[in-house]
């Protein structure tokens, strides 16, 4: 995923200060700095992963107009207006939350859904690392994804119309980020059977679990939590998957039996690779104790077998020779 991405530029963000000093007071230092994580930041781009926004936000102290800013439009990413950060309260967070929130939190932080003013009012989940030298706020560099387009793998992935369920995604209280027929922001357990019983079972065991199933007296309800803090979850009737519980046995037993005639067969071949030299070997060894030295000892391969042959080969030529000694 792209935040491995982010991840990375961050490392490499912070390696690339080599002097905070020269950073903060040296204006052709901050510049040749910049310029190397411009040409990071644009090299991200080439990702099969296709952010709405890549950023990195100088800090407000230092450089509060100053900043690395593209935005995807269409298959290619241009540079965008960098935000001011002095124009806007920290609580702000349509237009400054991605880089308040990081820095309170002092460490890499995936932010709830939220509508970006600087981007047309997207609405959008960031992920936003600070970068933060010797308690000096150098700035943070994130990533955006529209909102719509994550929504939309659940959607194409909604079961709803084969009959089998709903797929859904939730925050961990409960909100509503997609469904088929509940609207965004409203609270999926004020819709849903169970659900609130649900999602404080989940939490009591989500330090440990990021997968569970749960039941109730005609539903399975299956949560998984992703690493943003959102939750996947996907409704199914009992009775559907008992049917496909059915089915799925009986592929399962046809697969088993296929697989067992298989191995049969196979070990009727790896037998008969083994046993007929060794019958053949055998023959061989009776008629040399017969004095009979006219059977030819095959000897090829590398293994076990072959070790045997071409001992029994030597016995045999040595006994041939004495006999005819004597």
């Amino acid at each position: 995923m792209m935040a491995g991405f982010v991840d990375l530029y961050a490392k490499f963000a912070y390696r690339e200060i080599t002097d905070v000093k020269a950073l903060i007071s040296s204006e052709e230092y901050f510049k040749n700095y910049k310029r190397r994580m411009e040409i990071a930041l644009k090299a991200m781009t080439s990702s099969a992963m296709h952010p709405k926004t890549l950023y990195y936000k100088f800090g407000r102290v230092h450089w509060p107009r100053e900043g690395l800013f593209i935005v995807r439009n269409g298959q290619t990413y241009i540079d965008h207006e960098i935000t001011d950060l002095s124009l806007y309260a920290e609580d702000d967070i349509e237009h400054v939350g991605w880089y308040h929130l990081p820095v309170k939190n002092g460490a890499p932080t995936w932010m709830a859904p939220y509508d970006n003013a600087n981007i047309d009012n997207a609405r959008i989940i960031s992920y936003v690392i600070p970068v933060i030298v010797n308690s000096e706020e150098i700035g943070v560099t994130g990533i955006d994804y529209d909102l719509n387009e994550i929504t939309d793998v659940a959607a194409a992935a909604n079961l709803a119309e084969s009959s089998y369920g709903e797929a859904f995604v939730i925050s961990k209280e409960g909100r509503v980020y997609y469904h088929p027929d509940i609207s965004y922001g409203s609270l999926i357990f004020s819709e849903i059977e169970s659900m609130e019983d649900i999602l404080q079972k989940f939490k009591a065991l989500s330090d440990k679990h990021h997968n569970m199933v749960f039941q109730n007296k005609n539903k399975y309800v299956a949560l998984r939590e992703h690493k943003n803090g959102m939750l996947i979850g996907v409704v199914v009737n009992k009775s559907t998957v008992n049917e496909a519980g059915t089915s799925l046995l009986s592929k399962l037993l046809l697969a088993a039996v296929i697989v067992l005639i298989l191995m049969i067969s196979a070990t009727a071949v790896i037998a008969e690779s083994i046993v007929q030299p060794i019958l053949k070997l055998n023959n061989t060894a009776r008629k040399i104790a017969l004095n009979i030295f006219t059977e030819e000892v095959e000897v090829k391969g590398h293994d076990e077998i072959t070790d045997l042959s071409l001992s029994i080969r030597n016995m045999k030529d040595h006994l041939h020779k004495y006999t005819e000694y004597i």
